[in-house]
């Protein structure tokens, strides 16, 4: 409101919203690291990670991608996400699914087969991995009820 001698007088205070607290930065420690679970410790790890993606985006054909990936996956211990991220890399449904069903027995965190999934475009190859999953998460169960004679 105007006053007498023509100055601004508040008369009402908007009350704000709190800032949000935001979450802490890391400093890129996990990704400098890497992870140190599974057979692999930190740095040569990650290096090997890294080294491998670059070979892959080298790579013209999914066929040489794909023999990369799995050499990858053969030798060290990967993560899903770490898997996914390669499946990426690649053009083709069929070469994305074969990947995510040979690097199933050698992740580190098979229950993290989502960020898997995430990674194929068809909702075929999703069924399809979903089927071959189950079948690896039965086949133990039955073989182990057998009787030996």
């Amino acid at each position: 409101r105007l006053t007498d001698n023509y100055n601004l007088r508040v008369t009402e205070v908007k009350q704000l919203n709190p800032p949000v607290r935001q979450r802490p930065v890391y400093r890129d420690n996990h990704r400098r690291n890497g992870p140190t679970y599974g057979n692999r410790g930190g740095n040569r790890g990650y290096n090997a990670f890294i080294s491998t993606k670059q070979q892959m985006r080298r790579a013209s054909f999914d066929r040489n991608k794909l023999a990369i990936a799995k050499q990858f996956v053969r030798s060290s211990r990967p993560t899903s996400a770490e898997v996914s991220q390669l499946m990426n890399l690649m053009a083709f449904d069929k070469t994305k699914l074969e990947l995510a069903k040979f690097s199933y027995g050698f992740v580190v965190d098979p229950y993290n087969c989502r960020q898997v999934r995430r990674s194929l475009t068809f909702d075929s190859s999703v069924r399809q991995l979903d089927r071959f999953i189950a079948n690896q998460q039965t086949a133990p169960r039955n073989n182990r009820n057998r009787r030996r004679r």
